[in-house]
């Protein structure tokens, strides 16, 4: 059992204590602020906890101190951590990540197909754990020399699906929970993932300068980027209504309570809507159709949608974008035919005129 530190005063003066009677230690704090010296009980307490980890801890182990690292900082999507760590247990809980390599990965994959799950979210599944082992491994924690690379099943097909305008407006009028309603115009008008336009709060949407930022500075940084994006004329009307209203640090709350899923409120409005294959990420993708459509470049989109790389934007929008291929459709021009209607095809060498032939008749005749 580790050792508990507490935080005590000996002569008037903060200390940090441990034990009792005989076995009680004692460190002076003398010159330290009250504040200073619980965040020093606090990392005595903690590095007591990294002392008393075994020296190769299993992926359960490692997973189980992300889980509460996560909980501690507050993150919107806890309960999805939670569920990826409970998938996890009984696959490679007790594995180290000595075991970790392509075979046990095929494995694991093989495993969560077995038990009905999708590659899109085994994909999911294994982005979590890596985040965790990458947490491990990073200089603030050190709990292991380094993360395993864990390859991810191949992404399928581009998402294809995404709301008309007027798909849209039916969605926005059938959203009848007003989170829900301005959770579906935040995702359009910041291009956000879900689980980022939940985290957004107030302190970061500035409507003096109509500026959103996506991106907490709080966060543990992954490879998804996240934007600061201006405000449009849709966004601040109804920003600036929510805001007069507000019980929360959070932009999207219900009774002073940020919201950690929001997928049964829009899955709600998509039926009442009659609407078929949307949900909660159709929004985003949506958002991306129509900024191709409206001819914006893919670099914009991408700095917009917080991409890490150009090359996922052209991927899901450059065939969205009204100049896609055009330039190769030019190439093909046969300048010589003018119209499909109506059009003759300039004769071969070889082929002869009505012309030709009326010539060759007369000289027949002169010469008989």
């Amino acid at each position: 059992m580790h050792i508990t530190w507490r935080l005590g005063k000996h002569r008037g003066h903060p200390c940090a204590v441990t034990g009792k009677g005989d076995d009680r230690k004692r460190i002076a704090l003398r010159h330290y602020s009250p504040e200073d010296a619980a965040a020093y009980v606090r990392d005595l307490n903690l590095k007591a906890q990294r002392d008393a980890l075994p020296e190769k801890l299993t992926i359960k182990q490692i997973y189980d101190l992300y889980e509460k690292d996560r909980e501690k900082a507050k993150i919107v999507n806890l309960a999805r951590v939670k569920e990826v760590g409970r998938t996890l247990n009984p696959i490679w809980g007790s594995l180290t990540v000595d075991d970790i390599n392509k075979k046990e990965v095929e494995r694991f994959i093989k495993a969560r197909r077995d038990m009905g799950c999708t590659d899109g979210g085994i994909r999911n599944d294994l982005a979590y754990i890596t985040a965790a082992l990458n947490w491990a491994a990073s200089d603030d924690e050190k709990l292991i020399p380094a993360a395993p690379k864990i390859k991810k099943p191949p992404a399928g097909r581009p998402r294809e699906r995404w709301l008309t305008r007027d798909e849209l407006l039916l969605l926005i009028d059938n959203a009848v929970m007003m989170h829900v309603k301005l959770f579906i115009i935040l995702s359009i008008i910041t291009a956000g993932r879900p689980k980022h336009v939940l985290e957004l709060t107030w302190a970061r949407v500035d409507l003096a300068r109509r500026i959103i930022n996506l991106d907490d500075p709080n966060r543990f940084k992954t490879q998804k980027g996240r934007a600061r994006v201006p405000i449009n004329e849709t966004g601040f009307i109804h920003l600036e209504t929510a805001a007069k209203v507000r019980t929360s640090d959070f932009v999207i709350e219900v009774d002073g309570r940020s919201i950690k899923s929001i997928r049964n409120g829009v899955k709600a409005a998509v039926r009442r809507a009659g609407l078929d294959g949307v949900s909660q990420y159709t929004l985003r993708h949506t958002a991306g159709v129509y900024m191709a459509q409206a001819g914006v470049p893919m670099e914009q989109i991408a700095e917009f949608m917080g991409h890490t790389s150009i090359e996922t934007t052209r991927k899901h929008y450059a065939r969205f974008h009204p100049d896609y291929l055009r330039g190769a459709a030019s190439a093909l021009e046969i300048n010589f035919i003018r119209s499909t209607a109506g059009a003759l095809v300039p004769p071969t060498v070889n082929e002869t005129t009505p012309k030709d032939e009326e010539k060759q008749d007369l000289s027949l005749t002169s010469e008989a």
